[in-house]
């Protein structure tokens, strides 16, 4: 996720957060008395982050069946009342435990041998030739300054 994508993510969500609280005082004159709506207007906010968050978490780990597996361990920890913090830990911990237990494990046949370290040094690269350029520099009219 880009940071420009997190960042008007988190706009919308404080947009929508605020318009559904400024809006009833703006346009109701007096209380809502039917429950539903109420209940509705209460719960849109968790709503709306739900349906921004929940794709990413799919997409997350590049393998969609361990994100699925950590979306399953929040989801039945936070319907079981548990924190936050130790939902987000289990949930994370469980996805990763799944992207290594479900990942193919590479076999040595498969990988090429490392090749043997040299135990001498490289060559170094020839010496330039000082004479051409001492030569170019006679015809040029700015001679090349030397390196200090």
């Amino acid at each position: 996720m880009t940071h420009a994508r997190l960042l008007a993510l988190v706009l919308a969500v404080a947009a929508a957060s605020y318009a559904l609280r400024a809006l009833p005082l703006a346009l109701l004159r007096r209380p809502l008395r039917n429950p539903r709506l109420v209940a509705f207007i209460e719960r849109l906010p968790y709503a709306i982050l739900a349906a921004m968050v929940v794709p990413d978490v799919f997409s997350s780990t590049g393998e969609p069946v361990s994100a699925a597996i950590g979306f399953a361990v929040a989801l039945l920890l936070a319907l079981l009342g548990r924190s936050l913090p130790l939902v987000a830990a289990a949930a994370t911990a469980a996805a990763i435990a799944a992207f290594f237990a479900l990942r193919p494990d590479p076999s040595p046949a498969a990988s090429p041998a490392p090749e043997p370290i040299s135990a001498t040094a490289p060559e170094p690269p020839p010496p330039e030739d000082f004479r051409d350029l001492s030569e170019n520099a006679a015809r040029s009219s700015n001679p090349p300054r030397p390196d200090l």
